[in-house]
């Protein structure tokens, strides 16, 4: 029964850290980006994944900001 105890005072602690050290590892990834949209448009991208929210009018649109933040 003694042994037990101790195992389980060492393992739950260990436990904890490690949850602890994986939920901040995947956040790390996890990047806050504000868009303005300037119009609600159904136009497209103009460079999808460059981290910026343009159509090849040079216009922040709804749709274009979606495409922007799924592949953020």
């Amino acid at each position: 029964m003694l042994k037990h105890v101790k195992i389980s005072l060492f393992l739950y602690p260990m436990l904890l850290l490690s949850c602890c050290a994986m939920v901040l590892r995947l956040s790390q990834g996890v990047a806050e980006k504000t868009f303005m949209v300037n119009n609600t448009d159904d136009r497209v991208d103009a460079v999808t994944g460059n981290g910026v929210s343009r159509t090849a009018t040079k216009i922040c649109l709804l749709r274009a900001v979606i495409e922007e933040a799924a592949l953020a």
